[in-house]
């Protein structure tokens, strides 16, 4: 049970209370830890070369293996490394949920001329392939369901352009056929001559949600025959199918990152290591009920979440009564509230490092909780406890492997030898000699003296 809460210990009572959005190497950090602790536990030790579905690649096997699939998921690790251990297995348990030959490994510390032709350095790396060509880095977590969701929205491009109006029914109905592997769907309505800059914007940042989410451009006249205006951008989320449209700057990529981020948290999930990111990003305070694991979601809750709207974002966490691990959701409470009971309504705002405890959560109505929410919110509700104010560190800083071996220092040395063979050169055959300016771009000594 301590594997579900243990990032959310760290993000709650650690982080930097004023901080930006966390860096993926952070959030990363948390999921390795609470992946190796739990495969730790399996006590599993497969043999990775005879797994009949995840393909073990040599320097000679590599251009086959990328080019078997139109989608290939490569996983770079060294043997030796814990961290790439476990992301190995994951990969081996995600094979078994997608067709042969989708997933492969290189075990880099035997094949380093692979991964250096790869500029794989940082293990484990996990890269996209589609059709026999990179595509992109895999940053969601690092977990085996995740990689074989993101598998499957990597068939699609991001964004679709120009679907058919049976796809784009299917997308907003959530029927389309990779849709559960999205936790969202976003759809941009745009005229593509007069939206031509939203056109592209909206490009840039659906790139960044590529196999965790859908995105989709329709175009003019199939958003008329559907009866939306554009240009218009919408949020469809999986889970409780409720839709958000946009109304801010099309031209700021941060921006709409931004509001595709807070707009496809759900309106009131369990809240674990692979969901809370999100909430942390919105910079947001959190409404968590803490209930007893054996209770269905608080419906009074949910209601009220449904009711109080963006202002605050709304979870759940189950607690075991037996629990006495120091990471789980019961001393996460009863860390914050002193004698807590269940259910418990807590408020973490990070902003302002307060918290804010209802212990009459039993007799209250959706209303009760509304109003009780928005008095935070207002400043008219009184703070009942404080976060503690501590820099959030890596748990566990990345493996570089080539630094480990000296082998970047070797390409360093390579380069400068090349550069001093080419300058020799130069000077026998007396043409200009590059000359590197403050900037790191290089020009020819004859331009270096007219400037």
């Amino acid at each position: 049970m301590y594997s579900i809460f243990l990032c959310l210990m760290v993000c709650l009572f650690t982080m930097q209370v004023n901080s930006q959005r966390e860096p993926p190497q952070m959030i990363q950090d948390d999921e390795i830890y609470l992946a190796v602790s739990a495969l730790k536990r399996s006590g599993k030790d497969p043999d990775f070369k005879s797994d009949p579905n995840v393909a073990w690649v040599t320097d000679k096997t590599f251009k086959d293996c990328i080019e078997k699939s139109p989608v290939v998921i490569v996983t770079y690790f060294v043997t030796f490394d814990q961290i790439s251990y476990t992301m190995a297995l994951h990969t081996l348990e995600a094979g078994k949920n997608l067709p042969k030959d989708s997933l492969c490994m290189v075990a880099c510390n035997h094949w380093t001329d692979v991964c250096a032709h790869q500029n794989v350095s940082v293990y484990p790396t996990v890269k996209v392939y589609r059709s026999g060509k990179y595509a992109t880095d895999y940053n969601g977590p690092l977990c085996s369901d995740a990689l074989a969701s993101a598998w499957r929205l990597y068939k699609h491009d991001a964004p679709i352009e120009n679907p058919t109006s049976k796809v784009l029914d299917e997308i907003t109905a959530g029927s389309f056929v990779d849709y559960r592997s999205a936790d969202s769907a976003i759809i941009a309505y745009l005229d593509e001559k007069k939206d031509a800059d939203k056109v592209e914007t909206f490009k840039t940042v659906a790139k960044q949600f590529w196999g965790s989410k859908i995105s989709v451009i329709v175009g003019k006249d199939l958003a008329a025959s559907k009866g939306v205006t554009t240009p218009s951008l919408v949020v469809r989320r999986s889970k409780d199918k409720i839709r958000k449209t946009y109304a801010g700057d099309w031209h700021c990529p941060v921006e709409l990152a931004s509001w595709i981020v807070e707009s496809s948290i759900p309106l009131f999930q369990e809240v674990t290591p692979t969901t809370l990111p999100p909430y942390l990003q919105t910079g947001k305070p959190i409404a968590i009920v803490f209930q007893d694991n054996t209770a269905t979601p608080n419906a009074v809750v949910r209601n009220a979440a449904g009711e109080v709207g963006d202002s605050v974002k709304f979870g759940w966490m189950p607690v075991n009564d037996r629990d006495v691990d120091p990471h789980t959701a019961k001393s996460i409470l009863n860390t914050l509230v002193k004698d807590a009971t269940l259910p418990t309504l807590l408020v973490i705002d990070r902003a302002s490092s307060k918290t804010y405890t209802m212990k009459n959560l039993p007799s209250a109505s959706s209303a009760d909780v509304v109003t009780w929410v928005r008095g935070i919110v207002s400043g008219d509700v009184m703070a009942t406890g404080e976060l503690l104010h501590n820099d959030w560190k890596p748990l566990v800083p990345p493996f570089d492997f080539m630094e480990k071996t000296g082998y970047r220092a070797k390409l360093a040395e390579r380069d400068m030898m090349r550069e001093k063979e080419q300058m020799d050169m130069m000077k026998k055959q007396g043409g200009d000699i590059p000359v590197t300016m403050e900037d790191g771009m290089k020009t020819s000594g004859k331009m270096h003296s007219e400037l």
